[in-house]
């Protein structure tokens, strides 16, 4: 396919999933089903505005490849290809969730968070030869990063619908786990690529859920904001250590 095409149906694709969810979600029916199942692992309702600034940002990039300058990159090409594919997976993954398929649902935000994480490695595979390191790598760093909590939670909404936590370990210790899982891929993900914007979702994620929980679940939610205050350390960190190269 032309590249001026393949860009312009990732944009188009952008905005019809964006449409689509304001549409279908954009009342409270995602929150009410995520209340029907009260997992413990959910942040505040507040959190899932950043959902507003990763599309935002995603269209500044959309817009900013098919500029006279970056048309004929075909390095771009990659990226749109697989902003197509997610957007698809977006709507079909919206779909499921209202239509509470929550299996289903789970499936296919697995594959949204692959799809996240590859976005993610190509755009750092083009960082060598892109001045405009943040309109590159600002999107799919806040996407990958928030899809690795909203995983977490659907993850947790699956397991709770199917009354897993019968036995063993209660529900408000596994959600310990995966939140300290979710702080250790912050981590890895900051100190490896010197990324500050993938720990600072998840410290936004760890502040939300502290919000939602430090009444009902006060374990878990001093864990959460504990993990927040190590990205936020951590993000000091990467900004002290590489000031003078980093990349974002």
């Amino acid at each position: 396919m032309n590249s001026k095409l393949l860009r312009w149906a990732a944009l188009i694709m952008m905005l019809v999933n964006i449409l689509y969810n304001r549409i279908i979600a954009g009342g409270s029916i995602m929150s009410d089903i995520t209340d029907k199942y009260d997992p413990v692992f959910v942040p505040a309702n507040y959190a899932f505005m950043i959902w507003s600034v990763i599309y935002l940002f995603f269209i500044i990039f959309l817009v900013y490849e098919l500029l006279p300058k970056q048309v004929d990159q075909r390095r771009y090409d990659q990226l749109a290809i697989t902003t197509i594919i997610t957007s698809l997976l977006s709507i079909c993954w919206i779909t499921a969730f209202v239509n509470e398929y929550i299996t289903l649902s789970l499936v296919i935000i697995i594959a949204m968070l692959i799809t996240s994480l590859v976005l993610f490695y190509q755009a750092y595979s083009i960082l060598p030869d892109e001045r405009h390191n943040w309109i590159l790598l600002v999107p799919f760093s806040l996407y990958a990063a928030w899809l690795s909590v909203a995983t977490i939670a659907n993850s947790a909404i699956l397991l709770t619908a199917n009354n897993w936590y019968g036995e063993g370990p209660s529900q408000e210790m596994w959600s310990i786990v995966m939140v300290m899982a979710a702080g250790l891929f912050g981590i890895f993900i900051g100190l490896k690529f010197r990324n500050i914007v993938f720990p600072l979702v998840i410290a936004w994620a760890g502040v939300a859920i502290w919000s939602n929980r430090h009444f009902s679940y006060p374990e878990f939610a001093s864990v959460s904001m504990v993990c927040a205050i190590i990205m936020i350390t951590l993000i000091f960190y990467i900004l002290v250590k590489n000031s003078t190269h980093m990349k974002i």
